[in-house]
């Protein structure tokens, strides 16, 4: 079977993520459109390898980085909060 646009969503929580998407991606023809989006599962694990990777333009994969902050929908009316605590700036 041919796959011309493959998602592959919340990859980083994928039991075997390699494994998969590697037995994926033989279906999709050179023409084929692959995304592959997750919330972050960590450090060093398959996805963020993968995340790496493209930021370094080292994959034939683009990343995008979308946070839900940005979004207008998801903010809250009113005067902004103060300045961060030592403790909100360590954290940060």
């Amino acid at each position: 079977m041919t796959i011309h646009n493959l998602l592959c969503s919340e990859v980083a929580h994928w039991p075997h993520p390699q494994e998969a998407l590697a037995a994926l991606l033989e279906a999709v023809p050179a023409d084929g459109r692959v995304i592959v989006e997750s919330t972050p599962n960590g450090f060093g694990n398959y996805f963020h390898i993968l995340w790496t990777e493209a930021k370094k333009g080292q994959s034939g994969f683009h990343p995008f980085l979308f946070r839900w902050f940005d979004e207008p929908a998801y903010r809250l009316e009113g005067e902004p909060l103060g300045d961060l605590s030592d403790e909100e700036i360590s954290l940060r």
